[in-house]
């Protein structure tokens, strides 16, 4: 699938948080796959850093931000690493 949207920057940075938030702390390939979208997508768009804020909440007190974490990562290993 290719093509532009355009989307009002509240619902787009909303969108972003409850999906990062789904994904978090996930043993599925949902937190790789989330975070390389949102690579490209803070890449295309700067107004989308700007809006996207910190959530404690997140696996490790959101250490990862603005990434979501796999559920079984291990910080001593690297292991499962959503983030790379």
């Amino acid at each position: 699938m290719t093509g532009k949207v355009t989307m009002d920057l509240k619902d787009a940075a909303e969108l972003i948080y409850w999906a990062r938030r789904y994904c978090d702390g996930r043993s599925t390939y949902a937190p790789s796959s989330f975070n390389n979208t949102l690579k490209r997508i803070r890449a295309e768009n700067e107004s989308v850093i700007m809006a996207d804020t910190f959530d404690h909440t997140l696996k490790d007190g959101g250490l990862h931000w603005p990434f979501a974490q796999d559920g079984m990562y291990n910080a001593q290993s690297g292991a499962f690493d959503a983030t790379k």
